[in-house]
């Protein structure tokens, strides 16, 4: 007979469930946005909470003569942006605006006017701001422009902001997940072996040479490291 299927959707130590709170993270009272919009409802019935959420801004503009600002947040941990809506009178607008700029905010999530409720089920209005980091647009570089995979080597560390590389990274975190659970689920032990290749990739230009003595060591023009 199989199992019934569970109500709760693993995503590491956090789980997300259709009651009607939210989901904090186990180490730390923020709250994933991934936990918010994957919902069944897409977070609409969560409306009044008050939660604490933080990522880097993927799109903003002032609107109503810069009294106010629209931002899509993202941490990460889904490919949707949660809409951000946060008041002249709560901080400065110009500072939270730029693509790239990190932020962790407090604020009541509440819905949509009803003519927007299509593009967004559910929508946070900033009351505080915890934590911004600030960017100088015309420095960074990752616009909103559509990015080629060429163009994202010379930015390691910053790709995983990208929509492509992010999407890559939660395929290799649920793959890894569901390698490692079964076979530690089988009895298996996972055991970090001496990484040896032959492989000489990209912009490495050298190669070590992995030897049985002093001998083959002086053929590749090595140190010799047999006897380490």
């Amino acid at each position: 007979m199989a199992e019934p299927a569970p109500s709760l959707l693993p995503f590491n130590n956090l789980t997300i469930s259709d009651t009607d709170t939210v989901t904090e993270a186990e180490f730390s009272q923020r709250v994933l946005i991934r936990s918010i919009l994957t919902r069944p409802d897409a977070g609409a019935g969560l409306a009044g909470q008050t939660v604490k959420v933080g990522g880097w801004v993927k799109k903003g503009r002032e609107q109503g003569k810069g009294s106010f600002a629209f931002l899509e947040l993202n941490d990460g941990s889904c490919p949707a942006n949660l809409q951000l809506i946060i008041y002249a009178d709560v901080a400065p607008l110009g500072q939270f605006t730029p693509t790239g700029t990190c932020l962790h905010v407090e604020g009541v999530l509440q819905m949509p006017p009803e003519d927007k409720q299509g593009k967004q089920s559910i929508e946070l209005k900033v009351t505080k701001v915890l934590d911004v980091g600030a960017v100088d647009p015309a420095k960074y570089p990752l616009p909103k422009t559509r990015l080629t995979l060429e163009f994202l080597r010379d930015y390691v560390h910053l790709r995983p902001r990208t929509n492509t590389i992010s999407a890559i990274a939660r395929i290799r975190n649920a793959l890894a997940y569901a390698t490692h659970t079964f076979f530690q689920k089988h009895g298996f032990l996972y055991v970090h072996t001496p990484i040896i290749t032959t492989s000489d990739c990209d912009w490495i230009k050298s190669k070590g040479c992995v030897s049985a003595g002093a001998d083959l060591a002086k053929a590749c023009s090595l140190p010799d490291y047999s006897n380490f």
